[in-house]
């Protein structure tokens, strides 16, 4: 917040079933890190405010049940049980430097950047881009780990061993961005 206040953007905490619900000068709204199940009020709002073209950052934690996994599934994501793992420092990190061709990602050719503990996300079937349906939601890949990763499900084993019978290999998505209409209009 800090950061982003000193370049001249407005950052408010926000609990929307208290505000009676997501204000209409709200550009984006980030849910990062809930800690407990929203409310189905919260999770109603904030589909609302999707709804009416609002635009919204998600980060979600591992192992955490927030009760959002219907309202992004809507959107055409899943929210994998799985962590994410791959090249890495200390087996607990990610870094990645692979990028989906999106607007978002267009300035990250060349950067690496790390992730901690990344839950795996999942674009589910028939929201892929040029979908053909103008009201359905399309998914792209935004980031992802290499072949040489994969979705581990005993992420408390360390350090990391891919288990050809329960882990799925690489590349494995750990970013996803989901939209409705062309995301060429995004101003990055």
């Amino acid at each position: 917040a800090r950061i982003m206040r000193r370049d001249n953007l407005e950052v408010r905490a926000l609990v929307p079933a208290a505000a009676g619900g997501i204000p209409e000068d709200c550009d984006v709204l980030v849910v990062a890190g809930p800690s407990k199940r929203l409310s189905r009020e919260e999770i109603e709002l904030i589909q609302a405010y999707l709804n009416r073209n609002g635009r919204a950052l998600f980060m979600i934690d591992p192992y955490v049940d927030t009760g959002l996994d219907g309202l992004l599934e809507q959107w055409g994501i899943r929210l994998g049980r799985s962590v994410v793992v791959g090249m890495t420092l200390t087996g607990r990190e990610l870094v990645v430097s692979n990028y989906g061709d999106h607007p978002i990602t267009r300035n990250l050719r060349n950067v690496q950047t790390m992730f901690y503990l990344p839950r795996v996300l999942e674009p589910m079937p028939g929201f892929a881009p040029g979908n053909g349906q103008v009201d359905r939601p399309a998914v792209t890949v935004l980031a992802s780990n290499t072949e040489q990763g994969w979705a581990e499900t005993t992420p408390e084993v360390r350090p990391p061993r891919f288990d050809a019978e329960t882990d799925r290999r690489g590349p494995v998505a750990l970013a996803l961005a989901s939209e409705r209409g062309n995301a060429a209009g995004l101003d990055m």
